[in-house]
């Protein structure tokens, strides 16, 4: 049956027939969606077996006096992590204090930023042994840190840290033992961590999700709150076998990252397929928003316009296609003959929607109708004063055209066929408002990143001049720039 329905939803515009146009992070997210982007669902079952817990595993790579170390954990990690229960409680997370240090012949340590940082990595990695939960850890961590950006004394940062988080008689145990063989110790352990993370160019932090890392995975350290929660999500999947074929741990957004990843998780082949597919051709989102509701227009009029559609530099990389929802039958019932304010601005929309051949024309002049908004019934006056003006190449009938649209039945044959599109969406039903369509995909797990998306342009679109290797350089580590 799933088949059928995507079958006929190639019939659709928005569908690409039959071929997997959708970014791999949400490849194991719907049965329809594993088969048709990676044949079958054992690559998918393979991961979710081998995150038995249903919890991600991150490692963090850094150093306790490296800026832009210190600047993650602080303003991002903190935020985003540290402090956010719903996030830290579905996550494995461990710190690691080596960074860019390196081992002598004679056995000493030379690190990144000298002596001190030596000494910093140290204290942080004998707190670890003395702090009992990961919420202790992490905690400490961020107020560790901080107390070293604002130049403090790494003893004091210890004793006021430990206080903190409740341990106070534990600072001494720690100080004690970052000055003896047991910080050497542990040192030499996180050593060995941090050679497993790092790859080529080696910088820090550096983010690991699962037992592989990848450069791609670094882009993630700018939205962290916001991927982590749709990968548990994915997670949360029930999968249909009972024994995994591999071991998987790496999320499936990065299966065509590296060769080590592709290898363990999914196919070459397979990767190659779908990078040559999407080559060159923009990312489509498709915005589905109800004019009545103030949350969907604001979406509209201040995140979508003011960080996709007024940014030139992802001009090429993505369309945006704004669609009004269609009114409910319910809705139509209640217009009472189109008497209703809001069926007044859903028929100018409709047929705005129906009389302009160019799609993104199209947007441009609903985006007009949503930004001038003010009360319910005033598109009418809106259209025939102003946005009809906004045209690229003016059409001097199309004012008349919509407006004769709007006061007739011609409308709601429009609308009609629009409320039979919404409801053969697939492989999702629309569910909420608004509502995003990727690629022509509709999933409920596209939802949660309805307000990264301007970032993950960067990490979806694959086309000439573009390198998903820069996304963020400059944000997660500035001093690259």
């Amino acid at each position: 049956m799933g088949f059928f329905l995507l079958l006929f939803a190639c019939l659709l515009p928005a569908f690409f027939c039959l071929q997997c146009t959708l970014p791999s992070d949400f490849w194991c997210d719907h049965p329809e969606v594993e088969h048709l982007c990676t044949g079958s669902s054992s690559y998918c079952d393979n991961y979710k077996l081998s995150n038995p817990t249903g919890r991600l595993s991150i490692k963090l790579a850094f150093e306790s006096y490296c800026p832009d170390s210190q600047a993650f954990v602080v303003d991002r990690l903190y935020r985003q992590f540290i402090n956010n229960p719903n996030v830290s409680s579905i996550v494995d997370f461990k710190a690691i204090p080596w960074g860019l240090a390196t081992r002598l012949q004679d056995g000493s340590v030379a690190c990144h930023h000298r002596e001190r940082e030596c000494v910093g990595n140290r204290h942080i990695s004998c707190a670890f042994q003395y702090l009992p939960t990961f919420d202790q850890k992490n905690r400490f961590l961020y107020c560790f840190m901080n107390h070293l950006l604002y130049q403090g004394r790494i003893t004091d940062g210890i004793n006021d840290c430990f206080a903190r988080v409740g341990l106070a008689s534990a600072s001494d145990f720690v100080l004690q033992c970052a000055s003896g063989p047991q910080a050497d110790q542990l040192q030499r352990i996180d050593e060995l961590d941090t050679q497993k993370i790092l790859n080529e160019p080696r910088f820090v932090p550096y983010l690991q999700f699962g037992e592989k890392s990848s450069l791609h995975m670094q882009y993630y350290q700018v939205m962290l709150a916001e991927k982590l929660v749709a990968m548990s999500s994915t997670l949360r999947i029930p999968s249909r076998t009972t024994e995994a074929s591999s071991k998987c741990t790496t999320p499936p957004d990065f299966w065509c990252s590296s060769g080590a990843i592709t290898n363990e998780c999914f196919s070459e082949n397979q990767c190659m397929t779908f990078l040559n597919g999407i080559y060159g051709q923009p990312v489509e989102i498709t915005v589905i928003y109800d004019s009545s509701s103030p949350v969907s227009r604001d979406y509209v009029t201040n995140y979508i316009s003011k960080n996709l559609l007024q940014q030139p530099n992802i001009k090429n990389k993505v369309r945006i296609k704004l669609r009004s929802a269609a009114l409910s039958l319910a809705e139509d019932r209640a217009c009472a003959g189109r008497n209703g304010t809001n069926c007044h601005d859903y028929a100018i929309q409709e047929c705005i929607a129906n009389k302009v051949a160019n799609k993104q024309e199209i947007s441009k002049l609903l985006h007009c109708l949503l930004d001038s908004h003010q009360t319910p019934g005033d598109m009418h006056l809106i259209w025939a004063s102003k946005c009809h003006f906004m045209q690229e190449n003016y059409n001097i009938n199309l004012k008349e055209d919509v407006l004769n649209c709007a006061s007739s039945l011609e409308w709601r044959v429009h609308w009609r066929r629009r409320l039979q599109m919404e409801a053969s969406l697939t492989p999702e039903p629309k569910s909420a408002d608004p509502w995003i369509i990727l690629n022509g995909f509709s999933l409920k797990s596209v939802q949660s990143h309805a307000h990264i998306l301007h970032r993950m342009i960067c990490a979806w679109y694959r086309g000439p001049g573009h390198s998903r290797d820069l996304c963020g350089r400059c944000e997660y580590e500035p001093t690259h720039c």
